[in-house]
């Protein structure tokens, strides 16, 4: 595996009205223009669920498995997970032994917070679309117990993400008691 090269990857938040391809050709209009700036991973974390949408190959999995280590390094607690592995398996069998063990530990002691990496929804979506939403409901039953103290950062191609439904879906499936934030923050 190539090392990892910190980019200080900026990310535009998206309404979720907008159609997402053109979005995204107005968000990179923007930062080419030297307008905004854009949100960093720290203020992404500060959110409790985050859509990442890009395009294939920017880097999606690569990042958001180097920031699952980092988070995991400091004082801080994440999980890589797979989506298209979850569509059939459990969460456990998804997780390494010592992830696993982590994840039981968070969830039975009830205080903590977790920051979870739900990589990719286009890569769950390739057989069949409602594959997306049987891995997502797996997921929010698996952890349902710490439902209201995890972030929780979801992956998607912008040609897969249906704002609409996917959005309606993640939001339902795994709600929020936080006012100052949604699902519907597209990045």
């Amino acid at each position: 595996m190539a090392p990892h090269i910190e980019l200080d990857r900026r990310f535009l938040q998206v309404s979720p009205e907008k159609n997402p391809e053109q979005a995204a050709i107005e968000s990179y209009t923007a930062v080419l223009s030297g307008g905004d700036s854009g949100l960093s991973w720290d203020d992404l974390l500060k959110k409790s669920r985050v859509v990442v949408l890009g395009e294939p190959g920017s880097g999606k999995t690569a990042e958001f498995r180097e920031m699952a280590r980092v988070k995991n390094q400091g004082k801080g607690l994440a999980f890589f997970i797979s989506l298209e592995r979850l569509i059939n398996e459990t969460l456990d069998s998804v997780l390494s032994t010592t992830d696993s063990r982590k994840l039981q530990r968070w969830l039975s002691r009830g205080t903590s917070h977790a920051v979870f990496f739900l990589d990719s929804v286009d890569e769950s979506k390739r057989r069949i679309e409602k594959d997306f939403l049987k891995a997502l409901e797996r997921f929010a039953n698996e952890i349902s117990a710490g439902l209201g103290r995890c972030t929780i950062i979801i992956s998607s191609r912008i040609t897969e993400w249906r704002p609409t439904t996917d959005t309606g879906e993640f939001e339902r499936l795994l709600p929020t008691n936080r006012k100052q934030d949604s699902a519907d923050e597209h990045l």
